[in-house]
């Protein structure tokens, strides 16, 4: 839970970095708060990174497994256009009352 957020931070600021370097110049325009909440972290040391994640890469790699999972599922939801699915599975992402329940 403490280090997976970190390697997703990264990979989501890669995939920006690549469809800008692609020539979607625009990007940068419409990254609102939410993308830079969730990249803040990819500003972190990737030397230091690197050695925490082979560090913890057993767990690390089985809650990258797991988030993967998760996202297919998001993923299956948009592709069929299933609205009742897509609910159910940001429903149970949710956090109702803005605190982490995840200590």
């Amino acid at each position: 839970t403490s280090h997976l957020p970190h390697l997703l931070a990264f990979a989501l600021h890669r995939v920006a970095r690549d469809r800008i370097e692609a020539g979607e110049r625009h990007l940068p325009r419409l990254a609102a708060g939410g993308f830079h909440s969730a990249t803040r972290v990819a500003a972190s040391s990737p030397a230091l990174w690197r050695a925490i994640a082979l560090g913890n890469r057993d767990a690390l790699r089985a809650a990258a497994r797991e988030m993967r999972v998760a996202l297919d599922d998001l993923l299956a939801a948009l592709d069929d256009g299933d609205g009742d699915a897509l609910h159910r599975l940001l429903l149970r992402g949710h956090r109702a009352d803005g605190r982490d329940t995840v200590s």
